[in-house]
């Protein structure tokens, strides 16, 4: 499996192709993410899920966000803090359920942007809904995101945005965007 690796910071994220043909589609999510943890990590390390579905690896201290859309596998994987992963097929199904996860406020100020805006926000919301837990709440009410901060990412990949939840910020990235899916990473803002 080709794997590709992006780092930012202390986070490493890595996004592989996978197959996803016939009815066992989450089996095969499965089996393409050990395959692909076998192929980073090493043999020693399994994945598991806690009561809550929350991913982890037993046998590490390796902090691990994962996600899948059709044919794209993507893991974050940090040894301090968590991070949260999200990747979204560029879909014209975006636009007709985008007011389930934006805003009036946010759909207004995307007003004309297109799907891989669409795609971006929804990763973004995802990323920091897996990252902030229950904090986050109904996603689409309580993840606000800084849609000025979005439109400028959209121009440039590497460029960041926030988010914030009930106080607290994130820092989001746009880790890949192309004609087919986009990868965004959220990691909380750290000041000292």
């Amino acid at each position: 499996m080709e794997i590709k690796e992006y780092k930012y910071g202390d986070v490493r994220v890595y996004a592989g192709a996978i197959s996803q043909e016939g009815r066992q589609k989450r089996e095969q999510e499965r089996m393409a993410e050990t395959a692909m943890l076998k192929q980073i990590l090493g043999e020693g390390v399994t994945l598991e899920h806690d009561e809550k579905g929350k991913p982890y690896l037993r046998g590490s201290e390796t902090n691990i966000s994962i996600s899948h859309s059709n044919h794209v596998l993507c893991f974050a994987l940090s040894e301090s803090e968590p991070a949260g992963i999200d990747v979204e097929e560029l879909h014209p199904r975006l636009e007709r359920v985008s007011s389930m996860f934006l805003k009036p406020d946010e759909l207004a100020l995307l007003q004309g942007e297109g799907i891989p805006a669409l795609a971006v926000c929804w990763s973004a919301k995802e990323a920091v809904y897996k990252l902030a837990g229950e904090a986050a709440g109904a996603m689409a009410e309580h993840v606000e995101l800084d849609i000025q901060g979005v439109r400028n990412a959209l121009k440039g990949n590497g460029e960041s945005f926030a988010a914030t939840v009930r106080g607290e910020r994130y820092r989001l990235t746009i880790i890949e965007l192309n004609e087919e899916y986009e990868i965004v990473l959220a990691c909380k803002y750290i000041t000292k």
